[in-house]
């Protein structure tokens, strides 16, 4: 990651803790349909992770927490 100047994202805005997909929703309803039905579950299979019990792929997989 050093080596090749390699930054994490730092647009994305944070969740609240407490029901973050119901927030998401307020600010882009669209957007936050897509990316519970289409981007955490590739997401999750890309990884070979479950949406269910243990490590989990979910909205603060790359949010940050309110």
């Amino acid at each position: 990651m050093d080596i090749v100047d390699f930054k994490m994202p730092n647009s994305l805005y944070a969740l609240p803790e407490k029901d973050p997909v119901a927030e998401a929703q307020t600010v882009d309803e669209d957007t936050a349909k897509f990316m519970v039905e289409k981007v955490v579950p590739m997401f999750s299979n890309l990884l070979h992770q479950t949406t269910g019990k243990g490590t989990k792929v979910d909205c603060f997989t790359c949010h940050q927490k309110e």
